[in-house]
């Protein structure tokens, strides 16, 4: 969130924060969210929680919306064997991202977080 706000300053532009609605979220992930989103206020950031069906296409019609020309996304270090036959939802916004700079940050605690 730092980063964005010197990126947004650096630019003259305007910084936003997004999150897609998880049901699933454990009281811990839970705690963690509220603490980004809260930072995110403070930092002065449009704070908007984002519904559907479709995690990367709600990312990206957000951002086409809001003239976006970078995306900060917090990507889990979690691995399981699960998650090897799962789709990657950073690769998918990145590989479906025309124009617009992504920049990944490695977190364990991270969970699909713009």
């Amino acid at each position: 969130i730092a980063r964005g706000r010197r990126q947004a300053d650096r630019f003259h532009g305007e910084l936003y924060a997004a999150y897609f609605e998880q049901d699933e979220l454990s009281p811990p992930d839970r705690a963690i969210l509220e603490n980004n989103l809260n930072t995110a206020l403070a930092a002065g950031a449009h704070v908007e929680t984002l519904h559907g069906e479709d995690f990367v296409a709600s990312i990206l019609a957000y951002c086409e919306r809001q003239g976006v020309t970078q995306i900060f996304v917090g990507q889990s270090q979690r691995h399981g064997f699960w998650q090897r036959f799962a789709a990657n939802p950073v690769e998918r916004l990145i590989a479906e991202s025309s124009g617009i700079d992504i920049r990944v940050f490695p977190n364990r605690d991270a969970r699909r977080v713009i």
